[in-house]
């Protein structure tokens, strides 16, 4: 009689909860997402505790996939069990066998082990998936700031209701910007299987350097009814009445190797910019008064970096101040660049600039060699002032030259061959010109322009560093990207900006405020606005006394 009891708590205890294990998919592949399932049943409730050692495959994450409770009445006794799933998410970066051993799973007190479990990691899928993420770039090898595009898409042959970005790809080794393209779903054929297919996520990329570099993978929870696409569905939604289902995918990294720029033959004059590019050049006028502004456009389109692309000096005779420029950059729907440079200069003094060449340079891929534009600048004419010694050294050559005679500032006015001023004939010129009203104004405005200017100018002679010092201009006008770039390198190496500065810089304050700096720049660009961003003097005076320990700020 006891041995019989005994054998009824053993038994009682074997049956007090049951486990079953299963895999989704059943068959998984290297370097995808998939679920080991734990199927708990009990008739006493409680929550399991799941342990065990994996051994070849990763585990990534851990999920609850719900809980039912069922009750039965048989033989006028009522019972109730209840039934747990929980799924651990697992990854193998290896084909073959994988294991999960030691599997422990305790509940109420009471601990079950199980057998080790293999399965075997396949290297592609044993037959055609119904979903699948996959990365697309339009090169897998390019040239350092040459433009790589990358599409990630979602190909499915089932309805897909919902889908998620769980991690979006990181690709912080590039500069990069994103492209918000329409979804619109195509029909497409993909190893003999037909698919929908719709884009989820673009990006355009350019790498600094060169060597080798991956695409990283995106990752979606995608939900979905197992009923297969209707062929009038061309978008591949639908509600239907399959079974519900989620699954997680996630694209293949792919390889992409970056070359070097050809060392041999680069001109003077490269812009660093890689691509075909096209460079316009506008003024609104070639004859001047003394202080009327000098406007100019200067229009720079193509597929390069432009954001890394600085304003180049047009205008470079000491007579003529460049009062102001403003930079703008807009990205196209066909991921190409536009980069406008407004100009504004002013003459200080009478002037006459010849006609002139502005020369830039570009790499073509295709081509294989570098291309260089050249913009004309016309004669540029200025008078009303005092003549200035360029004038007065021309007209002495001219004299010694026997070219022609030399000729004073009024002789140039009054003198019609010349006809300096004949925009001045016209209504409203002549009576702005003549109007002792608005010559005061414009007066008092050249008066203002130079007291802006010469405060300017006693900052600057107080400070040892030169007007362009690029930290100087950090400290009164903030960095732009490339500026930034430019200042970050300086403290040492690393994959990208950030790594630089974790690497390099041992003050947590300075380091912190320097990576939210970073991040700040680069929304800037990839927003497609070209600003400056403000950075503190103080950091900007610990960046410098950094780089150079002998370098005294002021």
């Amino acid at each position: 009689m006891n041995k019989l009891v005994f054998m009824l708590i053993i038994f009682t205890n074997v049956l007090a909860f049951e486990v079953k294990t299963s895999f989704n998919p059943s068959s998984p592949v290297i370097d995808e997402p998939f679920q080991v399932i734990f199927e708990i049943k009990s008739e006493n409730g409680g929550d399991p505790i799941i342990s065990f050692d994996p051994m070849g495959v990763e585990v990534q994450g851990k999920e609850n996939l719900g809980s039912s409770t069922r009750t039965t009445y048989i033989n006028g006794k009522l019972s109730t069990s209840k039934t747990t799933t929980i799924g651990y998410k697992l990854m193998a970066n290896r084909r073959g066998s994988v294991y999960i051993r030691n599997i422990k799973v305790e509940l109420n007190g009471e601990v079950k082990k199980l057998p080790t479990i293999s399965k075997i990691v396949l290297a592609e899928p044993a037959r055609p998936r119904n979903i699948f993420a996959l990365a697309e770039v339009d090169k897998t090898e390019a040239f350092v700031n040459e433009s790589i595009l990358v599409r990630y898409y979602l190909y499915n042959k089932v309805n897909v209701r919902t889908t998620d970005i769980v991690k979006f790809p990181a690709l912080d080794k590039f500069m990069k910007r994103f492209h918000q393209e329409k979804q619109r779903p195509e029909r497409v054929r993909h190893n003999g299987e037909i698919y929908v297919r719709r884009i989820i996520y673009t990006a355009q990329l350019f790498a600094k350097k060169p060597g080798d570099y991956k695409i990283d993978p995106i990752v979606m929870n995608v939900n979905y009814t197992n009923r297969q696409i209707d062929p009038f569905d061309s978008l591949g939604f639908g509600g239907g009445f399959g079974r519900r289902s989620s699954v997680e995918v996630r694209s293949k990294p792919i390889e992409i190797k970056i070359k070097k720029l050809p060392i041999n033959d680069v001109p003077s004059d490269f812009t660093g910019l890689v691509g075909e590019h096209n460079f316009n050049l506008k003024i609104n006028k070639n004859k001047f008064v003394v202080n009327e502004p000098i406007e100019l456009k200067l229009t720079v389109s193509g597929e390069g970096a432009l954001e890394l692309f600085e304003k180049p000096t047009i205008l470079k005779d000491s007579s003529i101040e460049e009062f102001e420029v403003g930079g703008d950059l807009q990205i196209g729907q066909d991921f190409k660049a536009t980069k406008v440079f407004d100009y504004t200069y002013l003459g200080r003094n009478n002037l006459s600039l010849d006609r002139e060449e502005l020369s830039f340079s570009y790499f073509s891929p295709s081509e294989l060699k570098f291309k260089t534009v050249n913009l004309k600048i016309p004669q540029i004419v200025i008078a009303g002032g005092v003549a200035t010694n360029s004038y007065q050294k021309k007209n002495e050559d001219n004299q010694t030259n026997g070219d022609v005679e030399t000729q004073d500032t009024d002789s140039i006015i009054t003198n019609p061959k010349f006809d300096y001023f004949k925009p001045l004939y016209k209504s409203i010129n002549t009576y702005r010109y003549n109007s002792k009203t608005l010559a005061l104004i414009f007066s008092l405005i050249a008066v203002f322009i130079l007291l802006f200017r010469f405060k300017d100018i006693v900052l600057d002679l107080l400070s040892k560093n030169h007007e362009d010092d690029i930290y100087s201009r950090a400290s009164k006008k903030g960095v732009s990207y490339a500026e930034l770039y430019e200042i970050i390198s300086q403290l040492g190496s690393g994959q990208d900006m950030k790594s630089i500065v974790e690497n390099s810089v041992d003050s947590k304050p300075l380091k912190n405020y320097l990576l939210k700096v970073i991040d700040n720049v680069d929304k800037a660009y990839t927003s497609g606005k070209s600003k400056r961003i403000k950075i503190d003097k103080t950091m900007i005076k610990e960046i410098k006394n950094l780089i150079n320990k002998d370098v005294e700020w002021t």
